[in-house]
C-alpha cells in the first residue's frame, strides 16, 4: 500500500513545496484529520471513490462534506454513480480505502476536486497512513492531482480547467513538524526555506 514516503519522493523529484506533518495521533480515517490537526474542516481536503458508469472515480471534498452526486454526473455527463466498494479502492489505488490522498491516484482514476476547495492557499491531505498529513498549496494540489475543478458540495456544477503548477526555481525545503492545537496558529508550510503564509 501507498503511504506518506511514496507521495514525498514523489513531490520531491518533481520539486514540488509541501510539507510533511506528523499527527499527534493516528486517525482511522482521513475525515478525522480537522480533529487532529486543530484545523478547520475547510482547509483538510479528503477523498471519495464512486463508481460512475463503472468507471473509478476520485471526488475530492473538504473533510466532513456532502458531495452531491448530481455534480458527479453532470461534469462526466455519466448516469449513474454508487459508493465504490472498498476492495476496489484498495486494489486499483493501492491505497487504504479511508485514508486515500488525492495525490498519486493511477492513470484509470479521474480525479474531480471541489472548486470550494481553492479559496485556501494551502490544504492538508491524507497520504495513506494514520499518521501523517501533508500540506500543499490548493493550486498544486489540483496540478498534481491532475484534477477536473468542479463544484461538489455547493452551487452549480462548473467545470474549469486546472491552474498551471506554480514554477519553482528549486526543491523546496520540507519540514516535519507536529501540527498546530488551534486553527489560529496552523502548522507552517515552508518554500525553500520561507513561510508560504504569514502567522496572524
Amino acid at each position: 500500500m501507498k503511504d506518506v514516503l511514496d507521495i514525498h519522493r514523489a513531490l520531491l523529484g518533481r520539486g514540488v513545496a509541501h510539507e510533511v506533518v506528523r499527527l499527534p495521533r493516528a486517525i482511522a480515517a482521513a475525515d478525522e484529520i480537522p480533529d487532529a490537526t486543530g484545523l478547520p474542516a475547510h482547509r483538510c481536503a479528503v477523498v471519495r471513490h464512486y463508481l460512475v458508469d463503472e468507471a473509478l472515480v476520485a471526488a475530492v471534498v473538504p473533510a466532513g462534506s456532502t458531495m452531491r452526486p448530481a455534480a458527479v454526473l453532470t461534469a462526466l455527463q455519466a448516469t449513474t454513480i454508487t459508493a465504490a466498494p472498498a476492495e476496489i479502492v484498495n486494489r486499483v489505488t493501492d491505497y487504504a480505502v479511508a485514508l486515500a490522498s488525492p495525490l498519486l491516484q493511477p492513470e484509470e482514476v479521474t480525479v474531480l476536486m471541489d472548486l470550494v476547495l481553492l479559496r485556501e492557499e494551502v490544504l492538508y491531505v491524507p497520504t495513506g497512513d494514520s499518521g501523517t498529513v501533508i500540506g500543499i498549496p490548493s493550486a498544486t494540489l489540483a496540478a498534481e492531482s491532475d484534477a477536473r475543478l468542479v463544484e461538489l458540495t455547493t452551487g452549480a456544477e462548473i467545470d474549469l480547467r486546472t491552474p498551471a503548477r506554480p514554477a519553482l526555481s528549486a526543491v523546496p525545503e520540507v519540514t516535519t513538524t507536529q501540527p498546530a492545537a488551534t486553527a489560529a496558529n496552523p502548522p507552517e508550510l515552508t518554500f525553500a526555506g520561507r513561510p508560504a503564509h504569514p502567522r496572524h
